[in-house]
């Protein structure tokens, strides 16, 4: 996972929003945690992101869909 990749999640609602990461894997202060930066198309907001949390299959409303080269 880097920047570049392309991120999908999808809430319960069924919409289905992109983000792509913009900053490679690193701990995040706030959360002690490796986590990535991501930038979301849909309203041009940044978030973190846990990358436990992306590549965990169990958690299908938020993964992994395109890697970058």
């Amino acid at each position: 996972m880097k920047a570049g990749d392309l991120i999908q999640y999808r809430p319960d609602t069924g919409d289905t929003f992109l983000g792509i990461i913009t900053k490679d894997p690193g701990i995040h202060l706030e959360y002690n945690k490796v986590a990535v930066e991501i930038y979301w198309q849909d309203d041009g907001s940044y978030t973190y992101e846990h990358v436990e949390v992306i590549l965990d299959p169990e958690k299908d409303w938020l993964e992994l869909i395109s890697e970058g080269r």
